[in-house]
C-alpha cells in the first residue's frame, strides 16, 4: 500500500482537492457550497457564517474553522493578500476545476450522473418550489416509483447533498437552482 505522501506526489491539486472532499463525505456539501461561494474574496468570518448557515439544521462534529481549514491545507482556497489583520479568502483556480470535476454547480452533477432519474429530480426540485412536508413528497412520487425499487429517501438525500434541496422546517428548493433552465416548465 502506497503512502499518503507518495499517493499525493502522484495527485494533481485539483485531484487532491476532489479526494478531500470525498473523504469527508458528510461535509461535501458544505465544502463545495463553501468554494462556490468564496469564488468572490471572502473574510474569514464570512466563510465561518456561511458555514453556520449552510449547516443550520445539522449538527456538525467539526468546528467551522476546522473545516475552513481543510480546504486550505489542500489549497482549494487561498488567502488573497498578506496582512492577516484584512485577510481576504478566495477560491484557488485548482478549487474551481475541483467543483467542476465534482459537476458541483448544484443539481446539474447529480442529474447528469444519473440520467436515469433525470426526471424524478426534476419533478421533486419542481414541486419543492413551495416548502413540502417528506410525506408529500413521497405521495408526489407513489407514481412514478411504483415500478422501481429507489424509495423516495434515496432522492431527497442526493438532492440535498448537492445543495438543490434545503431543509427549512420543510423540504424546499434551494434559491439557486430555481433558476436553472431544466426546472423550468416546458
Amino acid at each position: 500500500m502506497k503512502s499518503a505522501h507518495a499517493l499525493e506526489a502522484q495527485l494533481s491539486k485539483t485531484e487532491i482537492i476532489i479526494e478531500r472532499i470525498r473523504l469527508e463525505h458528510a461535509y461535501g456539501r458544505i465544502l463545495c457550497g463553501l468554494l462556490k461561494f468564496a469564488e468572490t474574496e471572502r473574510t474569514f468570518n464570512e466563510l465561518i457564517q456561511y458555514i453556520n448557515t449552510a449547516a443550520e439544521n445539522t449538527y456538525l462534529l467539526q468546528p467551522p474553522s476546522v473545516i475552513i481549514s481543510w480546504l486550505i491545507s489542500t489549497e482549494a482556497i487561498r488567502a488573497e493578500n498578506s496582512s492577516t489583520e484584512n485577510e481576504r479568502w478566495r477560491t484557488s483556480a485548482e478549487g474551481c476545476a475541483a467543483l467542476e470535476a465534482l459537476g458541483y454547480t448544484q443539481n446539474a452533477g447529480i442529474i447528469s450522473n444519473e440520467p436515469e432519474f433525470k426526471e424524478i429530480y426534476i419533478k421533486i426540485l419542481r414541486f419543492c418550489f413551495t416548502p413540502r412536508t417528506r410525506d408529500e413528497i413521497e405521495d408526489m412520487l407513489e407514481t412514478p416509483l411504483r415500478d422501481c425499487s429507489v424509495q423516495p429517501g434515496y432522492f431527497i438525500s442526493n438532492l440535498e447533498e448537492t445543495g438543490s434541496l434545503e431543509w427549512r422546517g420543510k423540504w424546499t428548493t434551494a434559491e439557486n437552482v430555481k433558476n436553472n433552465p431544466e426546472l423550468s416548465d416546458y
